[in-house]
């Protein structure tokens, strides 16, 4: 092989060096824009008189209602969801127990929200 060839082969190597390098690059910037444009929401659930957890509560965020993300809680009564920042409705359940709805929840971009709620027994009558 003359000079030259070794000198094109050379070039053509850095060539596609760097453009694995750009589309690296460029991945990771896409990647990180996609992560600041979400928010997480988590908390505990529990019972309002004895304060124990409650387990497999239902968590459901509404936006102009309708559903949009959903979770139950853990064995130790804790939820985390990932959603799209914005304004929602946030309904907890849990059978046996009266539904707590929390209007207008505000969620900000690129930081955990935390949202614990204590949910009360709901009045019985056996006849």
């Amino acid at each position: 092989m003359d000079r030259r060839a070794l000198v094109n082969q050379k070039e053509n190597l850095k060539m596609k060096m760097m453009k694995k390098w750009n589309l690296v690059f460029w991945m990771m910037l896409l990647t990180t824009a996609m992560s600041w444009g979400q928010t997480s929401v988590r908390g505990v659930v529990s019972d309002q008189e004895i304060g124990e957890v409650l387990i497999g509560a239902n968590v459901v965020f509404h936006q102009d209602g309708l559903f949009k993300y959903g979770a139950s809680t853990n064995f130790e009564g804790f939820y985390q969801l990932t959603v799209e920042p914005g304004i929602y409705d946030v309904t907890f359940s849990y059978l046996g127990y009266v539904d707590h709805k929390i209007t207008g929840v505000v969620d900000k971009a690129g930081r955990f929200n935390t949202l614990d709620i204590e949910m009360r027994l709901e009045d019985f009558q056996i006849t």
